[in-house]
């Protein structure tokens, strides 16, 4: 006990066999036949190994080489237990920001609205506004008269302050920015009441939505629901399901949280990019020295001023870009067939991936599909740019960082994160206990030599020994004691440089 005991010999010898078949069978066998015959009905029934005796055997834990899962929704993250504690941490701390116009998404009660007004230098003029949802196909003219219904003398629309006590104003009847006046205020002391009734019945008019307007100049928006004042974008209560991809109120509603979208690889339509157009460097195309798409190929060519016999590698930006998704404007040229036949094109480009797209998905036969299956390839989801998050989740920010951003960093990089992470005392103190633990799973893996890894990196693209040593940290993480760990060539694929901060971990 206590020791680390190393089993060599040539390949066949028997090596394997001793330390998973016998030592760890036995000690996986011996814990399952302490559990209650209700328990052990879940397991599968275990062989006693061809051992005559085992004595002092400890709870054994095996850590091979195979493959930690061929699950695409497996990372990194996930097997080393850091993603849960990430999730916990944004959704406890996490700062939301508006995904459409970035600003800050902050939920005030009545009261840290009235205060913040109250702080005005005395003798500031303030307008407390509430904002007026217009229905669609609502006059302007029901909106106002609901207003005045209300009791209420003053709309601003568009921008300017209205007098609608006598009827209509002479305002744009399309206006979208409506807010109804329900207080003009000269900020002194005594005020702090009626501030405190102007901004209650503003908030009730708004449905949770006010604007403060300051001397008729600067607008402050405020809200007591989850949303953006500016947009109306609400937002769901932030919790730890909201920023798994595994789960449906946290992954993109693209991809189902997978980050990858099947997709036509425009890589692949490039057979040989050492190659020019006209010598088959596209292979989609075939022989284009004959063809009709020859001369269409030389119109574009001409048009946008690149040369057809220019290898594709070598080409121009620009040119690549025509070729592969086509052309805005219409394309117009004449060209005469060997026969003496003119023919006139005058049409846009459609370019060689919408093309082979709309071939793929129109196609009925097998043989096509099988043809342009070739080219289709996983690429990054075009909603969540990889990200496997919905829209909401990737807003929330900790430290600047939304967590898909915070992913994308290896281990050695995350951990330089997390230890410099400054958060105000509050918040530091509700999650210190989380930070410390997401640190410490991060050190062993920097202790076992996969600090280079990308806590996003899935786990089918793992190779065995990366596989071993993050499931090797991940046991270390666990904090266990006593445990017989059964390892198989741990150092296998480790640089020679790591091998002693192996040796010291184990």
């Amino acid at each position: 006990r206590g020791k680390l005991i190393v089993f060599t010999g040539v390949s066949g010898s028997g090596k394997t066999s001793l330390a998973l078949d016998t030592i760890y069978a036995e000690g996986q066998r011996r814990y399952v036949e302490s559990l209650s015959t209700y328990a052990r009905q879940f397991f599968a029934n275990m062989q006693r190994p061809h051992v005559d005796h085992v004595d002092g055997l400890s709870p054994a834990i095996a850590v091979d080489q195979r493959s930690s899962s061929g699950n695409q929704r497996s990372t990194v993250g996930t097997i080393t237990d850091i993603l849960d504690y990430l999730r916990v941490l944004y959704a406890r701390v996490g700062e939301v920001y508006c995904y459409s116009c970035g600003r800050p998404v902050r939920v005030f009660t009545p009261q840290q609205i009235v205060d913040p007004i109250m702080a005005l230098e005395e003798g500031a003029r303030v307008h407390v506004l509430a904002p007026v949802a217009r229905a669609a196909g609502q006059a302007l003219v029901d909106v106002v008269r609901d207003a005045r219904r209300q009791g209420f003398v003053r709309m601003r629309i568009a921008g300017d302050i209205h007098d609608i006590s006598s009827g209509l104003p002479k305002a744009p009847e399309d206006a979208t920015q409506l807010e109804i006046v329900v207080d003009r205020i000269v900020i002194k002391e005594s005020v702090r009441s009626r501030v405190a009734d102007s901004v209650d019945t503003a908030l009730e008019l708004g449905d949770g939505l006010i604007i403060v307007n300051v001397n008729e100049s600067e607008d402050l928006h405020l809200s007591t629901r989850f949303s953006c004042p500016e947009c109306a974008i609400a937002f769901p209560e932030l919790t730890p399901s909201m920023f798994s991809f595994n789960s449906p109120a946290g992954m993109c509603t693209e991809c189902d949280g997978l980050g990858t979208q099947r997709g036509l690889d425009p890589n692949r339509l490039v057979a040989d990019p050492a190659k020019s157009i006209l010598n088959g460097a596209l292979e989609i195309y075939g022989d284009v020295q004959t063809r009709h798409v020859r001369h269409v190929l030389e119109g574009l060519a001409k048009r946008y001023g690149f040369d057809l016999r220019t290898p594709w590698r070598d080409l121009p930006e620009h040119a690549r870009e025509v070729i592969l998704y086509g052309t805005e404007e219409p394309l117009s040229f004449r060209y005469q067939t060997r026969g003496g036949r003119t023919f006139e094109y005058s049409k846009r480009f459609e370019g060689l991936v919408p093309a082979s797209q709309r071939r793929y998905r129109d196609t009925g036969s097998s043989g096509q599909r099988a043809f342009y299956d070739r080219f289709f390839a996983p690429l990054p989801c075009s909603t969540c740019e990889g990200g496997r998050l919905r829209v909401e989740s990737r807003a929330v920010r900790v430290g600047g960082l939304s967590l898909p951003e915070l992913t994308a960093m290896t281990a050695e990089r995350a951990l330089e994160f997390c230890e410099s992470l400054h958060l105000p005392e509050t918040d530091a103190r509700l999650v210190a206990e989380l930070l410390e633990e997401v640190c410490a799973r991060l050190r062993f893996m920097m202790e076992v030599g996969v600090g280079y890894l990308t806590l996003d990196r899935a786990a089918p693209s793992l190779a065995g020994g990366e596989a071993q040593r993050i499931r090797l940290a991940t046991q270390l993480g666990s904090g266990l004691a006593g445990i017989l760990y059964i390892l198989d060539e741990p150092s296998i694929g480790l640089h020679p440089i790591d091998h002693g901060r192996l040796l010291d971990v184990l």
